[in-house]
């Protein structure tokens, strides 16, 4: 038996556009899939402490996201 292996379970989440693709969720795709909120966005990043691996803090990155769009 050979125990010089360790595996970590991790979770990605990813971002889907309105023609279905699919983006690995990071700053890089955000400011792919929304260029034109760019500095908002980094904005809400450097003021909210956000992980890409944590559900909570994605869902509320969308909901920011989706609130640039109402105004």
């Amino acid at each position: 038996v050979n125990y010089d292996r360790m595996y970590k379970l991790k979770k990605t989440y990813f971002f889907l556009n309105a023609k279905y693709q699919v983006f690995e969720a990071n700053k890089l795709s955000l400011f792919k899939l929304l260029p034109m909120h760019k500095e908002a966005i980094i904005d809400y990043l450097n003021n909210n402490s956000v992980s890409f691996e944590d559900k909570d803090d994605l869902m509320n990155l969308i909901t920011f996201c989706n609130q640039l769009y109402v105004k």
